[in-house]
Order: structure tokens, then sequence, then C-alpha cells
């Protein structure tokens, strides 16, 4: 990988996904002695000496040497992989297909052969793309080795270079690699042409599919493949797709886009006008994988949903403004059917069946595989998975933006798609009459083009900066902050995005506040932008500093002064969504900066502490089917042993899930694990208790216990003269959060007596691991 596309990978990348660097020339083949390439894996560690993200080879660290640990980070990074795997409804479909399929393929050769356009002895190529485990290759090869006489050759590409280890490596398990070649690249990457010599390929099979359809590339991937790969009448699975899409009102729907303006706040989120906000999306929608279930369940059953452990209520009212409406169809079975590369756009008159304001469009897909064989991702019409969940696609505008249905009168859906993504508006209907403040009208910047940052915050982030209890407390612990110290105080804002820092500028007139930025993307760009354009700062007289650097840069002569006040929500843009590496790592950087003496060992910290805490529960079986290793180590009849070694470490890692989404039941209170103590000298900081320990126990109802809940809990002190309140608390075990939950080894039956749950939590572990969890259960005492 040159150096400047790894510096972009390493930009672009996450917590829990790794960066693959191909070293040239630097390993060894011992088959023939000569050198080859070495794959190295970079994989973001936090910094236990001075906060933020390290890059480090995972091989390194390796616990599991008989593993390849490409493939185990890919498993990791890709958690649907093992889902789909287990998706016996998808496996079966695409079997049953493809069988119709190699049948259908060579009795249309017998037909050629008799009419003299075949020879015998003819080869019958065959395109795979998008290996996978080369589950769908070996289907082909053994319905067509039934069914005809000649010689079947097969090419799979796959662009992942762990997966396409992991389809030689399944290949040859299942003796086939003679018949099965795996070519690792990109299917459209012109200098893949495995037909170059020889006859075009006579049948494609591919499974380039996402919860909202297009987003691998299957139409670009098609069009090329029909284009150069495949006969002019070459057969495709799947064949056609179609694409539903209903309307939805629902306050939650709505946070997933924004951050909202808010003409009551003394501070904005965005920049640019009404209709070009800098941070709402540019007025463009956002999609996102969704479990709809949330909407149409059952609420009589006795598992949880739509409500996250630390939730008092659940994640309210969402309604369905429309029918469900057919809205786009594909075809694939010819090249002349593939859509260009400029997309569709496409009108439907629709009735609005309930009154309502139009946040957003829940859509799914049905995808023909074959004659009779078509997988539906709607609700309920196939067994639960997590793979191909539904899709939300949220307006980027604001409330009193979006448009107003009225039941029975009909309005026009405009439905758009291009190579990889699906989109929508609404038109001829009426806007929503605001019954709110009418909204400043910000200021617009010509000279700013605002327009190339696209939607340059997630739609996790927008959530959480949408959750009112969390922004009402951070300026609350901050006014209390600047009110103990002074408004003439240093003030360092420790995260990502100055949130904190413009809130103690704008909000309550801070004189010297610096915030500390650790992105290597926009986001520093975007937070100076929303400072000085949104927020007019700094204020007259005033120092406000956004600062681009790592936190071991800092020192007091460049700021000036010792600091008074720290400052965090925390949020940091690598990590975001792992809410208890946040805390960590605000640990490591405050402690780091105490250590060297940039901050005070007197200081005010905002939070002040924070609670790990965890919640014992039992999952729906849906949901432990998808993760609970691979449930059959055949597929569709061909082995799987290889595959099934790296699908069972779910319980050794933390697998990041709205909880809200999915079907659960709690059998324990929520309990503090650990502590993080963020206040006082840095000798007096810990992570755990005082006396170092992180073990808690934990009474256990009567169910079947499949692990633990994880999130954080951020404590902030305030004066509060009404309630006379002294601390306030940010929990991220809420709907506007994303979870951790880490799986059990086993699923441990809890009988009518109870049990009960030992949890130990060790933090600043010798792996690449920043914790690491041992869970056991005992029998309870019998009482005398």
């Amino acid at each position: 990988m040159a150096s400047a596309c790894l510096e972009e990978a390493l930009k672009n990348a996450r917590y829990n996904e790794s960066v693959v660097v191909t070293a040239v020339g630097q390993g060894f083949d011992n088959s023939n002695g000569d050198e080859s390439n070495k794959e190295i894996i970079l994989v973001p560690v936090i910094d236990t000496n001075n906060g933020g993200v390290s890059w480090q080879d995972a091989a390194s660290h390796s616990q599991t040497e008989s593993l390849d640990v490409g493939i185990l980070r890919h498993f990791r990074t890709k958690k649907w992989i093992l889902p789909m795997l287990n998706d016996l409804h998808r496996n079966n479909l695409y079997e049953t297909s493809i069988r119709e399929a190699c049948s259908t393929l060579v009795k249309k050769q017998n037909e050629k052969a008799m009419k003299g356009h075949y020879k015998d002895g003819d080869v019958l190529n065959v395109l795979d793309i998008g290996s996978g485990t080369g589950l769908l290759a070996m289907i082909s090869s053994k319905y067509l080795k039934e069914v005809t006489n000649k010689e079947v050759k097969i090419v799979s590409i796959e662009m992942a270079s762990a997966m396409a280890r992991i389809a030689n490596q399944t290949i040859a398990e299942n003796g086939l690699q003679d018949s099965i070649k795996i070519i690792e690249g990109h299917s459209c990457d012109p200098s893949v042409c495995p037909y170059d010599t020889s006859p075009r390929a006579v049948m494609c099979t591919s499974e380039l599919l996402e919860t909202g359809l297009l987003g691998e590339g299957i139409i670009p991937a098609l069009r090329d493949a029909w284009d150069r790969h495949l006969a002019e009448d070459a057969i495709v699975v799947p064949q056609r797709a179609r694409v539903y899409a209903q309307v939805l009102q629902g306050e939650l729907i709505h946070s997933f886009r924004g951050p909202h303006h808010n003409s009551a706040r003394t501070f904005q989120l965005s920049v640019g006008n009404d209709q070009n906000p800098l941070l709402g999306g540019n007025g463009i929608g956002i999609r996102l994988p969704f479990h709809a279930d949330v909407i149409f369940a059952d609420t009589s059953s006795d598992f949880l949903l739509g409500k996250c452990p630390a939730d008092e209520t659940d994640a309210g009212n969402i309604q369905t403004l429309s029918d469900p409406h057919l809205v786009l169809d594909f075809d694939f079975t010819s090249k002349h059917f593939i859509p260009s590369p400029s997309g569709r756009e496409v009108e439907l008159k629709i009735l609005a069946t309930t009154s309502g304001v139009a946040h957003g469009i829940l859509f799914w897909w049905e995808l023909d595989l074959w004659e009779g064989q078509t997988y539906s991702t709607e609700v309920g019409k196939a067994p639960w998975q997590d793979h191909w969940q539904q899709c939300l696609y949220v307006f980027g505008e604001e409330h009193d933006q979006c448009q107003i249905l009225e039941k029975g009168q009909a309005f026009t859906l405009v439905t758009r798609h291009d190579d990889t993504s699906i989109s929508f508006r609404i038109s001829s209907a009426q806007n929503v009459q605001s019954e709110m403040q009418p909204l400043k009208k910000l200021k617009v910047f010509q000279s700013l083009d605002l327009k190339k940052f696209g939607n340059c915050i997630s739609y996790e982030r927008a959530l959480q900066l949408n959750d009112r209890c969390r922004m009402d407390v951070l300026q609350s612990s901050i006014e209390h902050a600047i009110r103990t110290k002074g408004k003439q105080s240093m003030i360092l804002d420790l995260s990502d995005f100055s949130l904190c820092s413009v809130i103690a500028a704008k909000s309550f007139g801070a004189e010297r506040v610096i915030s500390l930025e650790s992105s290597t993307s926009e986001l520093p760009t975007i937070s100076a932008l929303v400072a000085q354009h949104a927020n007019d700062l700094p204020n007259k007289g005033c120092e406000f500093q956004i600062i681009n650097a790592y936190a071991e840069q800092l020192t007091c002569d460049f700021l000036g002064s010792a600091v008074d006040i720290v400052l965090a929500e925390p949020y940091y843009e690598i990590l975001e969504g792992w809410h208890l590496q946040e805390a960590l790592n605000y640990f490591y950087l405050l402690r780091s900066l105490k250590l060297r003496g940039v901050v005070k060992s007197d200081a005010v910290c905002v939070p002040s502490h924070a609670k790990v805490m965890v919640c014992a529960v039992q999952l729906h079986q849906s949901v432990v089917d998808s993760y609970a290793g691979l449930l059959d180590s055949k597929l569709c009849g061909f082995s799987h042993v290889e595959v099934s070694k790296y699908g069972g470490f779910f319980s050794s890692f933390d697998v990041k899930i709205p909880m809200f989404q999915y079907k659960w039941r709690r059998l324990s209170e929520n309990v503090c694990v650990s502590n993080i103590q963020y206040d006082g000298p840095a000798e007096l900081m810990y992570i755990g208790s005082e006396n170092g320990e992180c073990t808690i126990e934990a009474d256990l109802t009567e169910g079947l216990f499949h692990g633990i809940v994880i999130w954080v809990d951020y404590f902030h002190s305030i004066k509060d003269d009404i309630s006379e309140e002294s601390v306030r608390t940010i929990t991220t075990g809420n709907i506007h959060h994303h979870q951790a939950f880490r799986f059990a080894t086993n699923p441990t039956p809890i009988t009518e007596n109870g049990a009960i749950l030992k949890v130990k939590m060790t933090f600043g572990s010798k792996t690449l691991e920043d914790h690491v969890i041992d869970m056991e259960i005992r029998a309870k005492k019998k009482e005398l």
C-alpha cells in the first residue's frame, strides 16, 4: 500500500477496524523458496500512557498463533459475516436457485450442441462475484457436475484479502481446488480479466447485497460483468430485485439527522442557512440499517424491545403515514436491463393513511434468486437475522421544513437511485406549520464551500447530539465549573468537535478557551467553522483556539499557563460509539496532562468521574443464533470447519449494538463494575476502585443467561438552586447511544432459585484489548 493510501486508510479507520498493509517481498514462500508479499494487520490500540490511539501490528500480540490474524480481525470487524452464514433461509434459497440455474444452463447448452452451435468437450465457465467462504461457487460446482460431463471451471472474485484466504481454505477443505479458482481483487478492476483467452462465463452467481440493497455495488459489478465477463445469453443468480417503501413519523426517526437547530439555545451546532446547514445533512437524507421490529413488534412479548437498560421509557411513538408501495425494480438478467450509472428517478402518487409529519422512509427489498425463490427483508417475511435489516432513509430537513401529510390526501413520493444508493423525497405536500418560535436566520458565508463536507457526522453522532438531557447536563456542569473557577481561568476541552469549549465561551463567557482536536479527518475544520461562523467566536477581547495536535505536544508554555478547567463530552471520532473506550481515553489523556503539570491537580474536571455499568440479560434466541459461532460446520452440505474456527470468538471481545433494536430480557439490576476517577491529583486518579479491584457480584433472576450489556454513566457536578441537586448523570445506556455487548462463553440456565453472577474487568492488559472480562456464575447459598 502506497504511503498516501495508507495515510488515507488510517485517517478514515475507526476503533475495532483494521488496516491491511501489504509489504512487497517481505514474506517467504515455503513452497518454492521465493520471497512473497507479507500482510501486516494494523489495529488501533488506546495509548495508556498518553491517551489517544496508536496503530499496532495485530500479529505481534496474537494469542491464537494457529489462526490467521487477518481473517480473525476481518470476522470481528465485519460482524455481519457470521449472522449471514447462519442464515439458513438465505443459504437454502441460494442452493435451490443455483441448482435450478445449473439444470437450465445445461439444457440450453445441450440444445445449442444439437444445433451445432456448441462442440462436445467445451468448458463451462462460471463466474462468482464476491466469494465469501466460496459457498456459492461450491454449490455451482456440485450441481453442474451432477448434470453435465463437460469440464466445469469456476472463477470466484473476492476483493477482501482475508475472505479470499478463507475461501481458498474452505474450497481445499472440500477438495474442489481443481475446479474453483479464487482471484483476489475487485471484479470491476480492468486488470481482473479471467476470460481474456477463454470463452466467457455462461453463468454468474453473486451475493453483493446489503441492508440498503445497492451499497455493495451489485449494479456496477453486474454491468461490468455483462460487458467483460459474461456470454450474451448467460444465466445469473440472483435475477431481479424490488424495493418497497412507506412513510414514517417519529421523534426518534428525526433524531438520526442533525444536530437539530434550537433557537432557544445560546450556542448553535450548525452553520449555513436553513436550506444549506453544515451539520444538518445539507438537506440530504441519511441512510441507516434499522430493525423495524421496533415499529411493528408484538408488545405482549416478555422480551423488551425499543428500550435500553438505562431507559425509563421506550423509543416513543413511531407511526406509519402510508401503506407500503413498490417504488423500484431491478432486472439483472441482461446487459440491456442494467440501469445506467446515472440511475433513475421514479415518481409515485400515494395516499396518506394517517396525518402527520414525514420524517423519513422505511424501505426494504425482495430478491428473486430464481423463479419462485424469493428472499424478503420485510419484517416477518423471513426468520429474523442481523445481516440484512430494514433501512431507514431520514430526511435531512429540520422538523418544520419536513412535509406534512393529511389523511386521505395524495402526495408524490420521488424515489431515486444511482449505482450504490437509494434516496427519497416528498413533493406535492405542505410544509409543517411550526408552533415553535421562528427559526433564527443563520449567517451565510458565500466564500465557504459547505457542500464539500456532505453528511459530515454519522447518524450515531446525530442521535447523541439530539439527546436533550445530555446537552442540558453538559451546559449545567460547564456553567458550574466556570462559576467555581472564574471566567478568566484557563479552560481545555479534551474532546473532538469542540462542543464543550463552544458552550463555555458562547453560553457562559469563558475568556481563555483552548480545544484539543485529535481527529485526523475534516472534523477540526468543521469545529472551527461551527465555532467561528455559527457562534461568532472568539468573543471580543477573549481567546478561543482549536488545536489539531496530540496531548503530549501540549505544554504550559504553549498554553500560557496550567489548565484550571478540563471539559470533555467525552467524544473521540475514532472511538465513536465505543463509549467505554472513550471513557478510558479521557482518563489516560487527563492523567498524562496532570503528571506533566499541564493540568493543575486541583483543576475542575467535567465530568468528575464515571461508572462502568453492566446488566445481565437473556437475548431472544434469534439473536443468539446469529452470533453463537457457526451453527453447523456444514453449509448446504459443504464442510466449513476452517470457517468455524474463526466464528467462536464473540465471547472474547465486545460487540457494538443499539440494544433498543434487539429483543432482550433483564436478568439483573444495573450494577457498577468499575469506577473511573477524573477529579483530583494524578496519583489519586484510578480505574476500578480505590483498592484497584474491578469485581462485582449481581443477583440473577430466572432465565437463560447470554451475556452482559456494558455502558458508561458520567457524573457531573452542578449547582441547581431550584432542585438543590449537586450531581447529574449522562448515560450511554439509553436509546441515544450504542451499547457494548459481551457474550458469555456458553448460555447458562438460571433456575427460579436464582444465581450469582461475578464479573471481573481488568484494564490496561498487555494484549491489544484495552479491557478483559471474566464472568462466572455460581449457585446462591441456601438460607438457613
